[in-house]
């Protein structure tokens, strides 16, 4: 008999079988920073910080709320029912051991005035609801780069899913935070999870055409929303998967600290390579970064007594500068631009600068000026040109520099004049 061809053997085998799943937070955390997803994984199990903790709680209690007005048929729940789920969620009594989080009282403070906000200012269309907290899987695959390709499984769990149209699901992501970004804006994980809740989604269910996933801000009753269609599902498929791989590999080759030379007796393979920024603040190990502090810009501080000092640094900061401001504009006002060093302009100064700066007119100062004028209106003069002076840095010209250039100018001007009347 023929001998049969042995399958391509998997690339990646330490990373398969320590994760035969891949989650979206964790590949959420590899994608912003792939040394903070290395310390998660060696050093955060079995703890979780006090904020993480309330809204682990937070997350639970909006589950039993959605579901026992999705069960009541209520669009809405009353005060003092949502302070008893409130109070079961805190016994932990239906918790497994290993999810059981530390809450302190002045975390339950918040959580309390939280939860009653929650249900004065908030209406839920439950007809809709299809899911709360259902975890989906989708395939990702790879390339092998011995043949065929590697699939993995990856899964995600959304805070709850309506789909309000039978092409239209809505994916709902709890916010227990301080921070409210701008209108139409997400927040800064916002952007992954709404790619891989929308890939989930899509993956689950195939008559669903567009996913909107919509971030509930807990503390303002407000919501930051972005949709996606279908047609950018192989895109994503194609991002995930890509993150997929890198995230296997540096499970399978990744050295930390890093050596000179791996176990393997090649060259040194990193590949947990640190990326600063705003998440820093969750990093379980910031000590242990190689990045230089002052350069983590968002993610600088790492400790309540870091953040005091540079908050009262920042105070005195601004009321120096302040001082400072109010000195040098007395003195540019009396004796003229302050020369400043700059490595593309030797004209920079700081000093008072004119120039004019045209204002477009308002939405209701034109409706205004259409009611009373109708096709009569000159748009031109609802243009308000003024001269504006701002104390500023800009490029100072001297006087005979200026006249140099009005010359030039006129002469190209005439040159011009001249050209078009010859010909």
């Amino acid at each position: 008999m023929p001998e049969t061809e042995a399958a391509p053997s998997t690339p990646y085998p330490t990373a398969l079988e320590r994760f035969p799943t891949l989650r979206q937070s964790r590949l959420a955390t590899f994608d912003n920073c792939a040394l903070q997803a290395k310390f998660d994984m060696d050093h955060r199990e079995g703890w979780s910080g006090h904020p993480q903790g309330r809204g682990q709680i937070f997350h639970r209690f909006a589950a039993k709320a959605l579901e026992q007005m999705a069960n009541l048929d209520e669009r809405s729940i009353e005060p003092e029912d949502a302070l008893s789920i409130l109070r079961e969620c805190l016994r932990q009594h239906d918790v497994e051991p290993r999810d059981v989080v530390a809450v302190p009282f002045k975390q339950i403070k918040d959580l309390r005035w939280v939860v009653i906000k929650f249900a004065h200012e908030n209406v839920f269309d439950v007809q809709h609801l299809a899911s709360i907290e259902e975890r989906m899987e989708a395939p990702l695959l790879y390339e092998n780069p011995q043949g065929g390709w590697v699939t993995r499984v990856f899964t995600g769990q959304p805070d709850a899913l309506f789909i309000p149209e039978p092409d239209w699901g809505v994916v709902l992501d709890w916010k227990d935070t301080w921070a409210l970004p701008p209108k139409n804006e997400l927040s800064e994980s916002g952007y992954f999870q709404q790619r891989a809740y929308a890939f989930l989604v899509m993956s689950r269910y195939p008559a669903i055409e567009r996913v909107t996933l919509r971030e509930h801000y807990v503390r303002y009753s407000e919501f930051r929303e972005a949709t996606l269609f279908r047609s950018e599902l192989e895109n994503m498929r194609d991002e995930l998967s890509a993150l997929a791989e890198r995230f296997d590999r540096a499970v399978e080759h990744g050295v930390w600290p890093p050596e000179k030379k791996n176990t393997r007796g090649g060259d040194e393979y990193e590949l947990w390579t640190p990326s600063p920024g705003a998440h820093c603040t969750y990093c379980p190990r910031p000590t242990s970064c190689p990045i230089f502090p002052a350069a983590r810009v968002e993610g600088g501080i790492n400790d309540p007594e870091t953040a005091e000092r540079w908050a009262a640094e920042q105070i005195v900061a601004k009321a120096a500068a302040s001082q400072r401001d109010k000195a040098l504009r007395a003195w540019a006002s009396a004796r003229g631009p302050i020369h400043v060093k700059h490595a593309k302009d030797p004209n920079r100064v700081l000093g008072f600068h004119s120039a004019e700066r045209t204002s477009r007119p308002t939405k209701e100062e034109l409706e205004r000026a259409l009611e009373m004028y109708g096709a009569d209106l000159d748009p031109s003069t609802l243009y308000d040109t003024r001269v504006q002076t701002r104390f500023e840095q800009h490029s100072h010209k001297a006087a005979e520099e200026t006249a140099d250039d009005a010359t030039l100018m006129s002469a190209l001007e005439e040159s011009l004049r001249r050209q078009r009347e010859e010909r």
